[in-house]
């Protein structure tokens, strides 16, 4: 699905929907099927350690009429129904659905109820108070603690564990030498005791 919002923020905080579309996602799928959920920064979805879902927002140009950016696209993609055995073979250990996890088929309009109720919640929670927001996604939080491996958008790769997320939305990574990196892109991956990827 995709949702068209105005949030009215500033263009240096439009990355804070996805975090707070993450919380919705999260929250709406617990409240229809019961099955716990994490997040995985920026903007996925886990369950049992496997990806049940993405967010991708894209937000307007900005406009020096308006002094803003008019509105932002939040693309959702979460696999609810899907059989395991129709994921393609190199992500049967890595993507799960609500189906896998649950053994139950679910109503998608209802989904979409519950998603487009927290969606807006949580949006509208985050022009009020986005310290609660972010403390939402923290209880959630699937990289904190674990060992890491980040590229940053020059092609540099570093590793260290995940230390949470920052006040500003950014994600923070702790070498193991003690220094701390604030993540704003590039891609973060889970690695093994060898410091290979694995997520």
């Amino acid at each position: 699905m995709s949702a068209l919002l105005r949030p009215g923020l500033p263009a240096t905080e439009l990355s804070l929907i996805t975090l707070a579309a993450g919380v919705a996602c999260a929250g709406a799928l617990e409240m229809a099927t019961g099955i716990p959920v994490q997040l995985k920064w920026p903007n996925d979805l886990y369950c049992s350690d496997k990806k049940l879902g993405g967010i991708l927002t894209e937000a307007a140009p900005y406009s020096q009429a308006t002094g803003g950016v008019p509105f932002v696209v939040v693309g959702i993609g979460l696999n609810v129904n899907t059989r395991s055995h129709l994921f393609p073979a190199a992500l049967q250990d890595l993507a799960t659905s609500v189906f896998c996890e649950t053994g139950r088929e679910y109503d998608i309009d209802m989904m979409l109820h519950y998603l487009m109720l927290n969606l807006l919640a949580e949006v509208s929670l985050l022009l009020e108070d986005r310290a609660q927001v972010l403390a939402h996604w923290r209880n959630r939080d699937f990289l904190l603690g674990r060992k890491l491996s980040w590229q940053n958008l020059d092609g540099k790769t570093f590793q260290g564990t995940g230390n949470g997320l920052l006040p500003d939305g950014r994600y923070r990574l702790t070498t193991t030498g003690g220094d701390d990196y604030p993540v704003l892109a590039g891609d973060i991956s889970l690695t093994d005791s060898k410091g290979q990827c694995i997520k």
